[in-house]
């Protein structure tokens, strides 16, 4: 492909076109854009985007046919798909180039059948590379970065990128000889391509400019080796360089050393001596002061985590006595000399957990993957199925590039999927034994050679406490703060920092600041694997008693709401899925019923249920098992087990002692009965009771639940919506007065609802609106759904279909994600109700055939309330469809899995 440009005097005119564009669109050895006002795009939220981006830039002089656009983005992709995607990338790359709008003109302009570039709005460097190398301008030469838009491998990239490296070497082979580099020796050599590593050179050489002593320091495999050997390599290849306009040492040498059998300060000083061929005639010191003295040198030492303090302060001398020396050192511990800055390499940018398959194959850790899973297969290539487990792989290993070399390296005998299932769910240490090099490709560095090499090079480097800490610590299954793993490892908490700081200076743990600013701990999954492979049972047995008495305190302190234990909750799965075998079902209830506040809007996944179970039936006797009946009973419904729900609701009801126990018992059995389409219970009756025996308790938070339990038969089963708005600001005020504002949050949406419902729409959206946006601040999923829903319900009722069919898509995403079975099916349930007026009226009598059958098998009868909307949506849909294609099709949704009909769904946002 060669680019539409004119080869007759255009260097100049491109220069000025440069200067005066508001954005600089750079293609070679990157993919970003530097616009007006500092701003900086380099990571882009979908492939497409960028790519989108890319072609407009090089060809901005003429209009893009939107049909050319979508078959260059998405080839195959059917017309009214391909229009849809086009139109959402356009506005997302429109909000990227001009964010919050502002008085400057549009920099892409649209129109219903093409895009084209607003003239002299962009400015490309491939572009203009082109131009200058066809004119023949040496200064062509300088524009050539690296190869055209690395990580994208379309069809017409590739083609253009042959095209300019060809011209490139052209120029090369024309070009006059240049001053020669700065000698350099020793460097590796590597023939794999590097990913995601250029913004950290650019920042790592910059501090190289300035500081005289710089430790690249991070986990075993992050790619310390590989980023300081591609600044070396910088630094000799454009010694004149910058980096953000800040001038780079020139160099009179630069020496890559690899230090890895090097302890003691001698056999530190010998291979620095070998390195820089210094005269064999000198003592060790002078050697080294002779070979670097009156030179401005740069020594790239390479693993220095096993040098002896000795070996370390004789490297402060050096540095003290040769002020033109400076120093790039990487190890998995920092050196802790004075002057000493630390660059932390933590892994590759990860892609988002529900990142799709465009955003992901953008992204630098999977791209890794890809790439080398295609060498040693071909044939394999990031599909949309495959996507999903990938994303999971790369954020399981932390992005380390070693860890994913060695997944992508099992992918000539196992699918993503599968080599993600096992590693997540294989007893034992599936990543320390599935993450291997074959024994006759282990190289000399044996330490790399597999990922139980890795840890094990840096466990030896540990003091036993710090061993003793991480012993302990992998009972945890992810991030912690330190006084969690001050109590698993039954240290003090000052203890426990200092030896937190000290694992963390070796790399062997993670530590960031969460959304409250507080500091969490968190060891990668193959060191939580080594350091569990060297914890007795008993060992992990006690230090999981401990975490479990660290929760009780921590819900005991939290109150009613128990908002602070949302980011335990993947700690509270672990104490309750151990407790049996630990021997400890009745603290494992007590720990349940102690957080059941956080149960109430993030349930327990149904593992953590069965383990749950499995106690109550060991711990009978247990004071607190009646409200552990009522914890199972509200698990499972969410869960859609309604008969295991109404089991434990009728356990609870029966052991039920004091007034408190009768209200919660009562109200939960009912619940249970209302969900499951029970609708010939007595519930006024039981509803009477319960708040009866809530006021008698003087338990409030039991009260409000009851109340709550009363306005949801009013409304759904009298059609009552005054008095059920009544009882819902009543119970709003208990949850307020309670200081719980989740709950408080629910009672205001069952309000606004009610409003809805009396015809009041607009001001009820309004306030579900701000109610759904605090819900997920709040990381209120259970909420979170139901908002969404009755959101979209409240859209429907004001004819507003899109924002109705988004809302009830939000609120599937999130159940799905939580696996709330109950809220899934919900969504679909009301999705056709959105779908049945436009062109998707065949999917939505399929969606409604899977979920009317799907329900009725869960849970029985709909309310009221949905049994209209559903046959109003059923009569549209006859009418849209034709009586016998509608129920044809009603019948074949009807035999959907549920997986196929989430998938189905969720296709179309």
């Amino acid at each position: 492909m060669s680019l539409h440009i004119h080869a007759t005097s255009v260097a100049a005119p491109m220069a000025d076109a440069a200067a005066q564009a508001p954005w600089r669109v750079r293609l070679l050895g990157a993919v970003e854009a530097h616009g007006p006002g500092g701003q900086q795009l380099s990571h882009w939220p979908l492939r497409a985007t960028a790519v989108l981006l890319a072609r407009l830039a090089l060809e901005p002089d003429r209009e893009h046919p939107r049909e050319e656009l979508i078959e260059l983005l998405w080839p195959g992709v059917s017309l009214p798909v391909g229009r849809n995607r086009l139109r959402q990338t356009l506005f997302a790359l429109n909000r990227l180039l001009q964010p919050g709008g502002g008085p400057q003109p549009p920099v892409l302009l649209a129109t219903r059948l093409a895009v084209r570039v607003r003239p002299g709005a962009l400015d490309c460097d491939a572009r203009r590379f082109e131009a200058l190398a066809r004119a023949g301008d040496a200064a062509a030469q300088a524009l050539y970065r690296g190869e055209l838009m690395p990580g994208h491998y379309d069809d017409w990239v590739l083609d253009l990128r042959r095209h300019l490296a060809e011209r490139h070497e052209r120029l090369a082979a024309a070009a006059p000889a240049l001053p020669a580099p700065p000698l350099a020796t020793g460097l590796p050599g590597y023939w794999t391509r590097p990913f995601g590593m250029a913004p950290a050179a650019s920042r790592l050489r910059a501090l190289v400019a300035t500081q005289r002593l710089v430790t690249v320091h991070g986990p075993g495999g992050s790619g310390k080796t590989r980023l300081a050997a591609a600044v070396a390599q910088a630094l000799q290849d454009d010694p004149a360089g910058s980096v953000d306009a800040l001038p780079a040492p020139r160099f009179d040498r630069i020496h890559f050393v690899a230090l890895v059998d090097c302890v003691q300060p001698a056999a530190l000083l010998d291979a620095l001596g070998d390195a820089l061929q210094a005269d064999a005639a000198l003592a060790t010191r002078q050697r080294l002061m002779a070979a670097l003295a009156q030179r401005r040198s740069l020594l790239v030492l390479d693993n220095l985590e096993q040098l002896a303090p000795e070996a370390v302060a004789e490297l402060g001398a050096l540095l003290a006595a040769l002020p033109g020396l400076h120093v790039l050192a990487t190890s998995r511990r920092l050196l802790q000399l004075d002057g000493e800055w630390a660059f932390g390499l933590d892994g590759l940018a990860l892609p988002g957990p529900e990142a799709e398959v465009d955003e992901a194959a953008a992204n630098p850790a999977v791209a890794l993957f890809v790439d080398r899973a295609r060498a040693c297969r071909a044939e394999f290539r990031l599909t949309r199925q495959d996507a999903t487990a990938v994303v999971g792989l790369v954020r399981l290993l932390a992005g380390m590039p070693l860890a994913i070399e060695l997944a992508a390296s099992r992918m000539r005998g196992l699918g993503p999927g599968e080599l993600l299932q096992r590693l997540k769910h294989d007893a034992g240490t599936p990543a320390l034994d599935l993450l291997t090099r074959p024994q006759q490709h282990a190289d000399a560095s044996a330490r790399h050679a597999s990922l139980r090499h890795m840890v094990g090079w840096s466990w030896a480097q540990l003091t036993p406490a710090a061993q003793g800490l991480l012993r302990a610590q992998s009972v945890l299954a992810g991030a912690a703060p330190s006084d969690a793993v001050a109590a698993v490892a039954g240290v003090s908490r000052p203890e426990a920092e200092t030896l937190l700081d000290q694992l963390r200076d070796a790399s062997m743990l993670q530590s960031a600041q969460d959304a409250t600013g507080n500091w969490r701990h968190a060891l990668l999954q193959p060191v939580r694997e080594f350091a569990g492979e060297r914890c007795s049972p008993a060992q992990a047995s006690a230090a999981r008693a401990r975490l479990r008495q660290w929760l009780l305190a921590q819900a005991t302190e939290a109150g009613t709401s128990q908002a602070s234990l949302a980011a335990e909750r993947v700690h509270l799965h672990t104490a309750l899925l151990h407790a049996d075998a630990d021997g400890a079902p009745e603290q494992a209830l007590a720990l349940a019923v102690a957080t059941r506040g956080l149960w109430a809007w993030q349930p327990p996944a149904p593992t953590v249920l069965q383990a749950l179970a499995v106690c109550a039936q060991q711990a009978r006797t247990a004071p607190c098992w009646p409200e552990a009946a009522m914890v199972l009973a509200q698990g499972w419904l969410a869960a859609g087990d309604t008969q295991a729900a109404l089991h434990w609701a009728e356990q609870g009801l029966l052991a039920a002692r004091s007034h408190s126990q009768h209200s919660q018992a009562l109200t939960v059995w009912a619940r249970c009965r209302y969900a499951c389409g029970q609708f010939d219970t007595d519930f006024d009756t039981a509803l009477a009771q319960a708040v009866q025996h809530a006021e008698q308790a003087g338990d409030d938070a039991a009260l409000a639940m009851a109340l709550t339990m009363q306005g949801l038969v009013a409304c759904n089963f009298r059609l009552d919506y005054a008095a059920a708005e009544r009882l819902a600001t009543r119970t709003q005020a208990l949850w307020e007065r309670l200081g719980d504002a989740r709950q408080a949050l629910l009672a205001l949406q069952n309000r606004a609802t009610m409003w809805a419902w009396q015809g009041r729409n607009d001001e009820a959206a309004v306030v579900l609106a701000e109610t759904e946006a605090a819900a997920r601040a709040q990381a209120n999923w259970t909420g979170l759904v139901g908002i969404a829903r009755q959101l979209g319900r409240v859209h429907v009722r004001r004819r507003c279909w899109d924002e109705a069919e988004a809302a009830f898509h939000r609120s599937l995403q999130v159940a799905r994600q939580h696996h709330l079975a109950h809220g899934v099916l919900h969504a679909l349930l009301q999705l056709p109700t959105t779908l049945a007026c436009g062109p998707q009226a065949a999917l939505a009598a399929r969606l409604q055939g899977f979920a009317t059958t799907e329900w009725a098998r869960r849970y029985g009868a709909l309310n009221r309330i949905e049994q209209r909307e559903m046959q109003r949506t059923w009569r549209l849909l006859r009418l849209r469809l034709g009586a016998a294609r509608a129920e044809a099709l009603r019948s074949l949704g009807a035999t959907l899995r549920l997986d196929e009909a989430v998938a189905l769904a969720l296709a179309l946002h």
